[in-house]
């Protein structure tokens, strides 16, 4: 399931991506592409979080300021 919500303030935008599986298991560090997906989303001022979700499964949140995925993306002028 993937939504989009609030971002916590004006001109953000978040991201949450859940799902109900087993989870990524506790020594998961890197990989999956996860490092070069932190690395877009703090190239664009962002922040990307990643862990257990309640209840069982895996939960990703990326959380960007409008403004700085405008200026990355003009495609993302839409969002205003």
């Amino acid at each position: 399931m993937a939504v989009v919500t609030d971002g916590q303030g004006p001109g953000k935008i978040a991201l949450g991506i859940e799902d109900n599986g087993v989870g990524l298991g506790a020594g998961l560090v890197e990989g999956r592409g996860l490092t070069a997906m932190r690395d877009r989303v703090y190239a664009l001022g962002g922040r990307l979080a990643l862990g257990p979700r309640p209840g069982g499964g895996t939960r990703l949140t990326v959380r960007l300021p409008l403004a700085g995925a405008r200026a990355a993306h003009p495609a993302m002028e839409a969002l205003a």
